[in-house]
């Protein structure tokens, strides 16, 4: 008795038997070789992200439903056609991995982040859409982008655990960090009449900032901060 798949690709004559197999042989091959599965990779991409910047960080996670005690994470590059290891056999249940970007990374607009089966290496899952990966761009410090008396310095730049950050010709009374994605990422007040602060960096993670001072709810200076170690 024949089963229906047997049925199902039966040639219907000698002349077209090869094709048929030759077709089937195809598509056995292309599924067989990478078995890609929901895993709801994050960042997903498309045009609602925001870019990612090189020498931030980034969290990829991942809900992975394929039985896979390790996992591999990976980028592959649409526009060069190539894959990059980004950290290998990260325990599968952790579903997170925050990757530092390399500040020499190649700027992209087709980024896409596989998180692959570090057992079986052929089942993956990858970002739904297409990741962008954008240049550092420079920040120039400056007050009220006016006010040529005045000065803001941070030193060092870049700082490892504490920089320094100084003022002249304003009053301020906090200090805000932010990260490239401009969200506040620690705020410190300042003692009323000080020209100076130290801001300790200990725990942020390598990557570009913004130190921003305030008077009030007014921003009356900011400069750029790079911390790398």
């Amino acid at each position: 008795m024949k089963t229906s798949f047997e049925r199902l690709v039966k040639p219907t004559s000698h002349c077209v038997k090869p094709f048929t197999t030759t077709l089937i042989l195809c598509i056995a091959t292309l599924i067989l070789s990478n078995i890609t599965l929901t895993a709801d990779v994050f960042p997903s991409g498309g045009a609602r992200e925001k870019p990612l910047t090189q020498g931030g960080s980034v969290t990829i996670t991942w809900k992975i439903q394929f039985d896979a005690p390790l996992v591999d994470i990976e980028f592959w590059n649409g526009e060069s056609g190539t894959t990059t290891t980004i950290a290998k056999g990260i325990p599968a249940q952790l579903e997170k991995y925050i990757w530092q970007i390399p500040q020499n990374l190649d700027d992209s607009r087709k980024i896409r982040f596989v998180v692959r089966d570090a057992i079986k290496p052929h089942t993956m899952d990858l970002s739904e859409s297409f990741v962008t990966i954008q240049r550092m761009q420079p920040i120039v410090a400056g007050v009220n982008e006016i006010d040529a008396e005045a000065l803001i310095v941070v030193r060092p730049n870049p700082a490892n655990h504490i920089f320094e950050i100084s003022w002249k010709s304003v009053k301020a009374d906090n200090v805000v960090v932010t990260d490239v994605c401009g969200l506040t990422v620690a705020r410190y007040h300042v003692e009323t009449g000080a020209e100076a602060a130290t801001i300790d960096v200990s725990g942020y993670a390598q990557g570009m900032y913004q130190a921003a001072l305030f008077n009030g709810t007014e921003r009356v200076g900011t400069a750029s901060l790079v911390i790398n170690r």
